[in-house]
């Protein structure tokens, strides 16, 4: 009878173990909109084998940091068949104690078209490492018919080193067959070293990507040692891709190649990773909105700019001309707002300031209607000055004739790339007369759309 009983549990446990998990995990909770609290080890393990069980668009958000300290982790999304598909907020939790060896590498293993994941920090205790393809959050990304691939906010202290293919900061590779989808990453980070110890090469940010589409990479940057480069792409390998305000601050030329992506020379401090002043810049160059400004005590000489909600931001201090970005004198960065600014010295005749041409904004009136009479080309200037100050939705209508008839360039268009003009504008039938335009600045914001 005893023998029965054992052989029938191990009957049992056999059947339990070839059900595909070596450890039941207790399922966690999920709030009102169905997305699932992750604050354990067990939580996202449990989210992983949910993931592999064929429920690929779950959703989730972590609650907690997650200390892997004596325990492994399989990825969310652990082959092409069952690509994570969802939505992951990690909250600026922090992932730490994790190492994870294998193939296709990352904290997401598989990532299909169409996931967004956000607001994850990977620490200095965590290493990753692949015989092929790795990267700190993802190793494979496939499958662009899902759409847009959203990273947002991810930080990666830890290391990344891959075998016989590409080795990425923040994500590997995507698919062989190059159907790939577009990748679009915000203030995102890699700190730690990153690299190939086979015949392929290392990037900071992205290892390799070739979307039909252009991908684009907005206010990252990288500090951790990468090796081999492959030369130029020390940030992105691949083809059409976009990284405007996008910085790298490692040294590469001891590897004999000199990467050229994210490379700035005329930074105004000694070390703009502490000073504040990398930070600054990240703020204040082009974001996507769903990018966290950075935050960076510099009470403390060893922080860096980091996508979090909480901390202090940083200011460039200085004493500036009237138009409040051109510094008198030299700058430096602070946790506190202390910048001086010289008073506009406004022309009665023009409504503009004669010194850098920002209008006086009560120069002119709307009438009753929420109109502005323009008669004369002074007032359309003030107008098109208005425009540039952030008021694009100001209506205006012409009184007469606009005659610049022998003064070049004494029109400044209405609308620039960055304030661009969508009010109501009614020329009423009269003519502008003399117009003309010759130089880049003005042909530029002319034709801009």
């Amino acid at each position: 009878m005893r023998r029965t009983k054992l052989f029938s549990l191990a009957l049992l446990a056999a059947a339990w173990l070839a059900s595909g998990s070596a450890q039941a995990w207790d399922e966690p909770t999920k709030d009102a909109n169905d997305v699932w609290q992750l604050g354990s080890v067990n939580d996202v393990e449990w989210f992983a084998d949910y993931v592999e069980a064929g429920n690929t668009t779950a959703n989730a958000v972590l609650t907690a940091d997650i200390d892997y300290e004596g325990q492994t982790h399989t990825p969310i999304g652990q082959n092409q068949t069952n690509k994570f598909n969802g939505f992951f907020d990690g909250q600026h939790h922090h992932i730490k104690n994790l190492t994870m060896t294998g193939t296709n590498t990352g904290f997401f293993g598989f990532v299909r078209g169409g996931t967004t994941i956000q607001n994850i920090i990977f620490d200095s205790t965590c290493h990753f490492s692949a015989d092929e393809r790795c990267g700190s959050l993802i190793g494979f990304v496939q499958a662009k018919a899902g759409g847009v691939i959203t990273l947002n906010n991810i930080v990666n202290f830890g290391s990344v080193t891959s075998g016989s293919k590409v080795a990425g900061g923040i994500v590997a590779a995507g698919h062989t067959n190059n159907d790939h989808p577009v990748i679009n990453m915000a203030n995102c980070v890699n700190a730690g070293l990153v690299k190939s110890t086979g015949g392929d090469k290392a990037a900071g940010l992205l290892g390799w990507n070739k979307s039909a589409s252009i991908s684009t990479l907005k206010a990252c940057y990288n500090i951790g040692e990468c090796t081999p480069l492959d030369g130029v792409n020390n940030l992105f390998r691949g083809t059409n891709r976009s990284m405007p305000n996008c910085y790298d601050l490692v040294n590469t030329t001891a590897q004999g190649k000199t990467g050229t992506q994210g490379l700035k020379t005329d930074w105004v401090t000694a070390d703009p990773l502490h000073s504040g002043e990398l930070c600054y810049v990240l703020n204040h160059g082009d974001m996507s909105t769903n990018g966290i400004p950075y935050k960076q005590d510099l009470s403390d000489p060893t922080s860096i700019p980091m996508p979090v909600t909480d901390g202090p931001l940083v200011y460039e201090v200085a004493d500036y001309y009237c138009d409040g970005v051109t510094p008198k004198g030299s700058v430096a960065y602070s946790n506190t707002d202390a910048s001086t600014k010289d008073a506009h010295d406004f022309n009665s005749t023009t409504g503009l300031c004669n010194n850098c041409s920002y209008p006086k904004e009560d120069w002119m009136s709307a009438e009753a209607d929420g109109f502005f009479y323009l008669g004369t080309p002074a007032q359309v200037e003030w107008f098109s000055a208005m425009v540039r100050a952030g008021y694009g939705a100001m209506n205006a209508k012409l009184t007469a004739d606009i005659d610049y008839q022998g003064v070049p360039d004494a029109h400044m268009p209405i609308g620039i790339d960055t304030q661009k003009y969508f009010g109501h504008f009614d020329g009423q039938g009269h003519r502008i007369k003399g117009m003309v335009l010759t130089t880049a600045s003005k042909l530029v914001n002319r034709n801009n759309d």
